[in-house]
């Protein structure tokens, strides 16, 4: 696994398009940014949910947001860390009415679009390392890791400081680390 770049970049300005073309009322600008952007939407709303069908309500309730609030945007910085922090709301709201955490399976995992270069046993791997960090940790490790965030859009996307967002990252490749080096999974 060493070596091999699972990270996807973002192209902003395709991004930024397709929410101008749903602020016109095309429908077709909504197709292509859930076409582009949805795994990664997924993936974060699965670091936090850790449930499957609760993500995929969020995803859904996201791209609704998005719609709805396509006439309003603003093109001031990454229109995906946008979306995250979207994504963010729309996840702990569903957590402070739930009021529960479920536990995620490892097939849950497979469908992330950065992952789908990996072998089904490297994707266990991934999933038994995660497991090992608390939930900021991982939320944290996926924006960087799948997302492509900076640590500085992470801390504002979380709303942490930047200070306190590249701690727990630290805190977070440490464990991954240790891990690594008692052997592994």
């Amino acid at each position: 696994m060493a070596g091999r770049n699972i990270l996807k970049e973002y192209d902003n300005n395709y991004i930024e398009k397709c929410i101008f073309d749903m602020a016109e009322g095309n429908l077709d600008g909504m197709q292509r940014l859930y076409e582009y952007t949805s795994s990664a939407i997924y993936g974060y709303a699965l670091s936090i949910l850790k449930d499957s069908s609760l993500s995929e309500d969020i995803v859904h309730d996201c791209y609704l947001s998005v719609y709805s609030s396509a006439k309003q945007y603003k093109p001031y910085g990454k229109a995906l860390a946008w979306m995250m922090t979207i994504v963010r709301n729309l996840c702990y709201e569903r957590l402070r009415k739930d009021a529960h955490v479920l536990k995620v399976e490892i097939e849950d995992w497979m469908f992330v679009e950065a992952n789908e270069n990996l072998s089904a046993e490297e994707k266990l791997t991934i999933e038994q390392y995660l497991k090992i960090l608390n939930n900021e940790e991982r939320e944290i490790v996926m924006l960087h890791a799948i997302g492509g965030f900076k640590h500085r859009e992470i801390a504002k996307i979380m709303g942490k400081t930047l200070t306190a967002t590249l701690s727990r990252y630290n805190r977070a490749i440490k464990k991954l680390r240790e891990q690594l080096e008692k052997g592994g999974y």
